[in-house]
């Protein structure tokens, strides 16, 4: 099964231009003299640790200021005033799409001084909204001790998260339906139908930067319960790789409580990932404005790890006959759309790896002898022990000026 996505985000760092599904979040404050009083006019900047990026406001009469639609990051927020001192507030960590308040207060002195504050690095409740979140790093998922690489995963940790029964792509939010929540991955949908996630999509943390959860009471740019955003990763102004190999055998692996045995199964997933500016000598240097990320993934080895379904494919289906099914049930060709005559796949097209075959069924319970159908729309595939799957991603973030950049992503799993 081939999934392929595109995706090209023009964004424009203006309050003119708002987005339904922004990954952008803010830094909110108030700026004050020594005993309190507003300071109005002063000049705050905030500016992104690793890629350079700068932006600039001015307080306004109350000393109020707001720097919008900033990437997520790690910021330091420089104040300064005619007749005061100059505030840096470093090491603030901004989520995705988070409103994060910073309130500096400013000390008489000359301007050449400077005062350095650091910030608590993430903010454990977010004032400005009620919404509940939970936000994660792909460092901090990939030190958890899940056996799978898999951002869904993370979500069975998530208080008030739980995955739906009928369809496992899709979630519940603190009791909502299942159709009631979104995931996106640089605020684009990553929802096929009524509720139901391009999983694939999500299973490799290498291409992942953060992954944030809004539970509860979100803002009206979600327009959803349950809102998962994914954010990928972007290169920065220092070369960065990794190389590496997640490696999963029975002897590594807990015992399930109600088996008597541990679970069968070895399996690879290595890959690594390569990020930085782009820089071409004595032509171009892309520090502090061009970078670029690739990434790299593969999973292979049995696959054979669960516990037996009691529900399993009869016979005849494991060899490309469907002639037994219910009448109307018709075997098409996944990529020519063509039915198969008398439902039976000519062995030429059977592969020894996969068979993905698209059909009007599936399997509702099996007593041993009957198995009982009835009519869905239903992917079934039937996978080799040893089929190996393949993702990459690659991304490229430009600054065409203090107000507009523009990003690349294209992502190709197998």
């Amino acid at each position: 099964m081939f999934r392929l996505a595109l995706s090209l985000a023009l964004f424009f760092a203006s309050p003119a231009f708002l987005f339904s599904q922004t990954t952008f979040g803010s830094i909110t404050g108030t700026v004050t003299d020594p005993s309190g009083a507003a300071v109005s006019g002063a000049r705050v900047k905030a500016t992104e640790k690793n890629s350079g990026y700068s932006y600039q406001t001015q307080t306004n009469q109350e000393g109020n200021y707001t720097v919008p639609d900033l990437r997520e990051g790690d910021y330091t927020v420089a104040v300064t005033a005619t007749g005061f001192q100059e505030a840096d507030v470093k090491d603030i960590k901004l989520a995705a799409r988070e409103i994060r308040r910073v309130d500096v207060a400013l000390q008489v002195g000359a301007v050449s001084s400077t005062v350095e504050v650091t910030a608590t690095p993430a903010a454990v409740v977010e004032t400005e909204t009620a919404r509940i979140s939970q936000t994660e790093t792909s460092m901090q998922l990939e030190d958890l001790p899940l056996n799978t690489r898999s951002v869904t995963s993370f979500l069975a940790l998530v208080p008030g998260v739980g995955q739906a029964t009928t369809v496992t792509a899709t979630y519940r939010f603190n009791g909502s339906r299942r159709n009631q929540s979104e995931f996106t991955v640089d605020g684009i949908s990553n929802i096929t139908y009524n509720g139901t996630q391009t999983s694939p999509l999500t299973n490799y943390l290498e291409s992942f930067q953060e992954v944030r959860i809004d539970s509860a009471d979100n803002t009206a740019d979600a327009g959803a319960i349950g809102q998962v955003m994914v954010v990928s990763k972007s290169g920065t102004n220092q070369l960065h790789g990794s190389l590496f190999d997640y490696y999963q055998t029975p002897a590594f692996r807990a015992r399930n409580f109600f088996s008597p045995t541990r679970a069968t199964g070895i399996n690879h997933q290595p890959g690594g990932s390569i990020g930085g500016p782009i820089v071409v000598p004595h032509i171009y240097n892309g520090h502090d404005k061009t970078f670029f990320f690739y990434d790299f993934e593969t999973s292979r080895g049995s696959q054979t790890q669960n516990l037996i379904n009691p529900t399993v494919p009869i016979t005849p289906w494991l060899t490309g006959n469907f002639s037994s099914l219910l009448p109307g049930t018709v075997i098409k060709n996944p990529v020519t759309g063509q039915a198969y005559p008398g439902n039976i796949i000519p062995a030429s097209q059977l592969n020894a790896v996969s068979l993905a075959i698209q059909n009007r069924f599936y399997p509702v319970q099996n007593n041993g002898s009957t198995t009982t159908l009835a009519p869905r729309n239903y992917v079934t595939t039937l996978t080799h022990p040893f089929d190996p799957n393949t993702y990459w991603s690659g991304r490229i973030d430009h600054r065409l000026s203090d107000k507009t950049f523009l990003f690349a992503r294209y992502t190709w799993q197998r």
